[in-house]
């Protein structure tokens, strides 16, 4: 896809009892948000992984999509 947007998924902590299980809906548990840039602030230093590397810790991020910042050959 090429929209420009990224997406953005909020993961809450499941609130789980035994008269829940059967009838909690799974979508309550995310929420996905398409955007072009985002500010994300966490409350705690959140470790930050991107392509599967652990980078550091940070307790605000900035992003945004910056169109042909880079040429990919095939």
């Amino acid at each position: 896809m090429n929209d420009g947007k990224f997406e953005v998924v909020i993961l809450r902590a499941p609130k789980i009892t035994a008269d829940t299980v059967a009838s909690e809906d799974p979508k309550s548990a995310y929420e996905v948000i398409s955007a072009k840039s985002a500010n994300i602030q966490f409350k705690k230093p959140q470790l930050l992984q991107l392509d599967g590397e652990l980078i550091d810790s940070y307790k605000e991020l900035q992003i945004e999509i910056i169109p042909q910042a880079i040429n990919v050959i095939t």
